[in-house]
């Protein structure tokens, strides 16, 4: 079968999609303003990518679009207290999941053909108390959904696959560490405690119901898997495997802000291509071969609409 690619190349590390916070506007309607930039700016991206695969790949089963780690973070440096972090965080988790939906649901299978969407990152904290003190802990996750899935209210299903390992540069400035902890100064007067090992599962709401696994065959017979930087270097091959509805997947996708493909790696054997979208820098996309679990050649990609690289592939 036939699936066509698009990456979108973003920097990300400095949240370099961000304007800044206008003077006296709250954090809330800043998160709110910036999540709605990025949601039309993907919208328009979309509609390219999906011109160039009925023009020149009708026989494309599918589109996956893919953003970058971190796409949907504003500058951590935007909040001026703890109270307005917490605010951040929970504005985030509220309203992101509708933007994903927002996108799937302007792109109707019937009018546009099947669309798969992996809407990158956005790193989040919950603050937690504990026996020894006030934490917070991570949850970056990334969204994913197609707009040929519903689930059981009529709306476009979605899937979560969080990040397991917090790297000493996810959160800007890293005061210090230890074993089980970092140290962020997030901005002026606001420094926290960072777990440095998420417990967040992955999720997935469709037809079925909610559930604690991801759902990853968007495409039949062509099932997907996720790495989110620092867990591609760290997590071993099976450590996750029961987070996945079928293990056997044919297409990596490595999204990331600084980790580049391991040519060395052992990768699963079931694999067939694995792309990286990278948003360290002015960001990074490519596209690989991998043959026996091994990495072997890079792929030429198409750049379409200035910043999206775009590859159609024939998946066995």
């Amino acid at each position: 079968m036939y699936v066509s690619v698009a990456l979108l190349q973003q920097a990300t590390f400095n949240s370099e999609f961000s304007l800044p916070r206008s003077p006296g506007q709250s954090i809330i309607e800043y998160v709110e303003r910036e999540l709605e930039r990025r949601t039309q700016y993907v919208a328009e991206k979309i509609k390219s990518a999906l011109a160039v695969v009925h023009q020149d790949n009708a026989n494309s089963e599918c589109l996956f679009f893919v953003l970058p780690e971190f796409f949907w973070n504003v500058p951590w440096s935007a909040v001026a207290s703890r109270e307005e972090l917490l605010a951040l965080s929970d504005t985030c988790f509220e309203r992101i999941s509708e933007c994903v939906s927002h996108l799937l649901d302007s792109f109707p299978v019937s009018t546009h053909g099947h669309l798969a969407v992996l809407a990158g990152t956005c790193a989040t904290l919950a603050e937690v108390e504990s026996t020894t003190g006030t934490h917070f802990e991570v949850i970056n996750y990334l969204l994913a959904g197609s707009n040929a899935s519903q689930n059981a209210l009529g709306k476009s299903s979605l899937v979560m696959w969080p990040k397991r390992y917090v790297s000493g540069i996810d959160f800007g400035n890293n005061k210090k560490g230890d074993s089980n902890y970092w140290f962020f100064e997030l901005a002026e007067g606001v420094t926290i405690k960072v777990k440095n090992k998420s417990s967040s599962l992955a999720e997935s709401n469709t037809a079925a119901g909610y559930r604690t696994i991801f759902k990853n065959d968007f495409v039949e017979r062509c099932p997907i898997s996720i790495d989110l930087c620092l867990d591609y270097a760290v997590v071993g091959n099976q450590e996750r495997e029961n987070e996945y509805t079928d293990w056997n997947s044919k297409l990596d996708f490595l999204i990331a802000c600084g980790m580049e493909f391991d040519r060395e790696k052992q990768h699963l054997e079931s694999l067939q291509f694995a792309f990286r979208n990278d948003g360290m820098g002015a960001g990074m996309c490519e596209a690989v071969t991998v043959v026996n679990g091994r990495i072997t050649n890079k792929l030429p990609t198409v750049r379409v609409d200035n910043n999206i690289h775009m590859v159609h592939i024939n998946v066995a």
